[in-house]
């Protein structure tokens, strides 16, 4: 008895230090985003370059009647010569979506817009396939990249392509806004955690010199860069982040502008919000241990700035009880959500572990829109039944698709 009690004393000890050395890893981060970014001075925006170069916009969607039109009139609006911008519609779609891209990809293209509908035989390697088929048949020297439920701002590639200057700049991150914060009480408190990550972490690590990420969408890529460090691989769940880190540890060099929005939908079903947490923090493990040798082959220096992000990430997971199944049996308990299975379907969205603090009421109110919000156009019913009402929208987006409520 006394064994087991010695063991429990130090399983808690043991897990009572690592969180104080995440907490301590936090405090560390808002200290770099001060020093790098609050209380130094502005950094000169770089001149656009003389001759623009060609631009290849990569758009993977699967599934998206609902936002893809969106999407591409958004793209092709954007304030860069026709004939140095290509547009690659990365089309993996197994309903209606299809025929609503080629039909659109037709009038854009009668109107000299340079796109393309690009369809494969299989989804092998889902998104990262997606993104390596395009990527073979593209001819532009930068890859813009954005999801379906992203709406990119006119200015973005000439925000962006300044910062290519350097021939080591590999890749230029924006930060991501949200249109539909003000949905519902989830919406909102996914935002807070969102601009956490995105205003403070990505800031703070990037001013400072250390590693950070690709968040899969909302960014530019330098070609030569996916191409040097191995392309897009599909061994992990976030091949973002693998390509992120495989690339850094290759000398490319990554820029990320706070000031850069591009604003997107937010996940405004529980379901959707926790197989898509599930999924960065699975990815983000996966890519620690997939990439671990490389990393320890890199000198101490390059050790120290990608050590403090991979393990952060997988910590962050593990240490909510969550492992290889995504969430705690706590967490199913109060929200009446069983956990997902290891090899469950898995959502979209950017890397990187973000704070999950109100977990247990999310899953009561995230259903039903918070007093006085504003609530965006969709189809709704309800009927009745065994005595309570049920309700469905149809919503769109990143969660597009049926949400349904009983009250």
């Amino acid at each position: 008895m006394l064994l087991v009690s010695r063991f429990f004393m130090a399983a808690y000890l043991t897990l009572i230090v690592l969180l104080s050395l995440y907490g301590i890893h936090r405090y560390w981060i808002l200290y770099l985003y001060y020093r790098y970014y609050k209380w130094a001075k502005p950094a000169p925006v770089p001149p656009l370059p003389d001759q623009l170069p060609i631009v290849t916009v990569q758009l993977p969607v699967y599934n998206e009647r609902y936002v893809v039109e969106r999407l591409v009139d958004a793209v092709c609006r954007m304030d860069y010569p026709k004939e140095r911008l290509e547009v690659q519609v990365l089309d993996d779609s197994t309903d209606d979506t299809e025929k609503i891209v080629r039909a659109h990809v037709s009038r854009l293209g009668e109107q000299g817009f340079l796109i393309e509908h690009i369809r494969r035989n299989d989804r092998t390697g889902f998104k990262a396939g997606a993104l390596a088929a395009g990527l073979a048949a593209c001819r532009g020297e930068f890859i813009a990249i954005f999801d379906a439920d992203f709406v990119p701002p006119a200015d973005f590639l000439k925000k962006t392509l300044p910062y290519f200057g350097s021939p080591r700049i590999g890749m230029v991150q924006t930060r991501w806004g949200h249109l539909n914060e003000n949905y519902s009480l989830l919406t909102w408190i996914q935002s807070i955690f969102l601009d956490g990550h995105f205003l403070i972490e990505h800031t703070a690590r990037n001013r400072s010199g250390a590693f950070f990420n690709f968040n899969g969408t909302a960014g530019i890529w330098r070609k030569d860069a996916i191409v040097s460090s191995g392309g897009w691989q599909h061994d992990t769940l976030t091949e973002d982040l693998d390509l992120s880190y495989r690339a850094q540890m290759k000398g490319w060099q990554f820029v990320y502008l706070p000031d850069v929005v591009c604003p997107a939908e937010l996940p405004v079903d529980i379901n959707a919000f926790k197989t898509q947490q599930n999924r960065w923090t699975m990815g983000a493990i996966q890519t620690a241990k997939k990439n671990a040798s490389d990393h320890l082959a890199q000198s101490p220096a390059t050790q120290s700035e990608s050590g403090g992000h991979l393990p952060s990430d997988g910590l962050h997971g593990l240490s909510s009880g969550r492992g290889s199944f995504g969430y705690s049996p706590l967490e199913s308990i109060f929200s009446g959500v069983q956990p997902l299975a290891p090899n469950g379907t898995c959502g979209r969205g950017g890397s990187g572990g973000h704070h999950r603090i109100a977990f247990y009421f999310l899953h009561h109110l995230s259903e039903r829109p918070a007093s006085g919000l504003e609530i965006p156009a969709a189809q709704s019913s309800a009927h009745d039944v065994g005595g309570r009402r049920h309700l469905s929208f149809q919503c769109q987006g990143r969660a597009a698709g049926t949400l349904a409520a009983s009250v």
